[in-house]
């Protein structure tokens, strides 16, 4: 028997939010999708049975599932914080706040309907990233702020101080930003928002300015930097510069001529998640992960595999995101492995952690409903060469365990690859792409429905 650990009882973590028609594609994109789920049989059944190891405890019946979390609830326990007396918000006869996420360039669209899921909410602005680093997206919110922070696909949020476009590019652009810092209406109800959700009632707090800018511009960064801070000191809030440990943050973004300003009102929990006790080198970020999960289309009855798990971010993101039947992860790597063990603890049943070889799979044909993985890029992890032999065996023996119907949801920077093996085998049909750019390396999340031979 390999070496690994099998348990079994209910899975715990609901939908927060009814399910919706699932993402704005355009008119061939849903017919080259709709077309591989007819040629697949996708229908309404239970998967295939799960018989990964002599002795495993069968997955269990829907029956013996816990009722959904509530609607709107943050999925992770260490950023359940809210008391236990009801807090207002901060102006109680408000009826929407401006505020702005950052998401991974390329997941703009699947962040912007996660989102739109919560009542109260609208998506009014999406800026693409150009300096590959987050695109940002601008929203109004009627609803509760430290629920915003629920949102396991955006890596952070700010409540927004003030906005403008047509920003001079030249030296007056300086000018602009620090008038416009200055006589922000918002930046009373951005601090107070800040305060509820931080716990931080400070008189005169610390401030730090984080600028980033894109585009051509007469003056750099530390300027912009200089001019919020001479704005703030006019404002008269009676903050105080502070280093890295300043209470609070203001992030100013400069996009070519457009300029949006906010507090910050997230920490590094949102996007690296508290789970994490080990990490690896490449560890994918939670927010990939999340999407990857989303791509997948969750149902209850899924039987999920992370064939190539690292530290386990895939398998937990989906054990968070809602109810499974069951969850199988391993990788080659015992190092791995172990820090997947850790990351999990006793939580997530029923699920399986083994080592093994992901090309050489101890699984049933047809046992899986999806395979969510992130692929090795060749850099960190293997070469180019070296990904060529092993895509083929990979994509091939994964096809062989995902039932008719299922899905592939496979993150890499070899597309050209993915493509020309995919193309080769007729039990694979590439549905949708999207091109992603992670931790600075440009990359394509794929699709793929597992069709009938």
């Amino acid at each position: 028997m390999m070496p690994g650990r099998q348990a079994g009882g209910p899975t715990y973590g609901g939908p927060r939010r009814p399910a919706r028609p699932p993402y704005r594609r355009g008119p061939s994109e849903i017919a080259d999708e709709h077309a591989a789920d007819q040629q697949a049989g996708y229908r309404d059944r239970a998967p295939a049975g799960y018989d990964a190891q002599p002795g495993a405890r069968p997955p269990l019946g829907p029956g013996r599932r816990p009722a959904p979390r509530a609607l709107g609830r943050p999925a992770s326990p260490a950023r359940d914080r809210a008391p236990a007396a009801p807090v207002r918000r901060p102006d109680a006869a408000a009826q929407t706040q401006a505020f702005v996420a950052h998401v991974v360039p390329g997941l703009e669209e699947l962040a912007s309907e996660e989102l739109e899921r919560f009542a109260g909410l609208s998506v009014d602005r999406v800026i693409r990233s150009t300096d590959d680093r987050s695109s940002i997206i601008l929203f109004h919110y009627s609803g509760h702020p430290a629920e915003l922070l629920g949102i396991r696909i955006v890596e952070d949020v700010f409540a927004v101080v003030a906005t403008a476009d047509r920003v001079p590019i030249g030296w007056d652009g300086l000018a602009a930003i620090r008038t416009l810092v200055a006589r922000a209406a918002d930046l009373p109800t951005a601090l107070a928002t800040f305060r509820m959700i931080r716990r931080t009632h400070r008189p005169r707090p610390s401030f730090r300015v984080v600028a980033r800018m894109s585009g051509d511009h007469a003056f750099r960064r530390l300027e912009v930097q200089h001019s919020v801070e001479s704005g703030l000191r006019e404002a008269g809030q009676g903050w105080m510069p502070g280093g890295e440990d300043a209470d609070v943050e203001v992030w100013v973004h400069l996009m070519d001529r457009s300029v949006v300003i906010g507090l910050r009102l997230s920490d590094e929990a949102m996007r690296q998640r508290d789970y994490k006790e080990e990490q690896l080198p490449a560890s994918l970020k939670p927010t990939v992960a999340h999407a990857m999960v989303l791509l997948s289309r969750p149902r209850p009855d899924d039987v999920v595999l992370d064939p190539m798990c690292g530290v386990g971010t895939i398998i937990i993101e989906r054990a968070m995101h809602s109810r499974f039947r069951q969850l199988i992860a391993g990788d080659l790597d015992r190092q791995a492995v172990s820090a997947t063990l850790r990351n999990v603890g006793p939580r997530y049943k029923p699920i399986s952690i083994q080592r093994w070889d992901a090309a050489t799979l101890p699984l049933a044909d047809s046992c899986v409903s999806a395979v969510l993985t992130n692929l090795p890029f060749g850099r960190q992890v293997g070469s180019h060469q070296s990904n060529l032999a092993l895509y083929p065996r990979l994509l091939a023996e994964w096809a062989r365990v995902l039932r008719p119907g299922g899905r592939m949801v496979l993150l890499t920077t070899e597309s050209d690859l993915v493509e020309r093996v995919a193309a080769d085998d007729r039990r694979l049909r590439i549905s949708r792409r999207l091109s992603v750019i992670v931790r600075g390396l440009p990359a394509t999340l794929y699709v793929i429905a597992r069709v009938s031979a």
